[in-house]
């Protein structure tokens, strides 16, 4: 997930966004596996963590971050299922 790299320097946007490529790329490989991105529904337009989602840390989601991951799986599950 997106992170606030101004208060997590070593958690790089460009790192991450390497790392989840990598994820996804081993969940297209398995057959009953799925990579969900959550960027699209937990960051800001710069890629940062959205500052209303933050628990405070620039890491840890608080509730209503927690609500948004939530309603990603959700909504990836449900996409799924069709």
């Amino acid at each position: 997930p997106p992170v606030d790299p101004q208060l997590n320097v070593e958690r790089r946007p460009d790192v991450i966004t390497e790392l989840n490529a990598r994820w996804a790329k081993v969940a297209a490989g398995r057959p009953h596996a799925s990579f969900i991105p959550l960027a699209p529904a937990l960051s800001d337009a710069s890629g940062r963590l959205r500052a209303d989602f933050d628990a405070g840390d620039g890491l840890h989601l608080n509730s209503a971050g927690n609500r948004a991951l939530a309603a990603a799986i959700r909504h990836a599950i449900a996409s799924s299922n069709r």
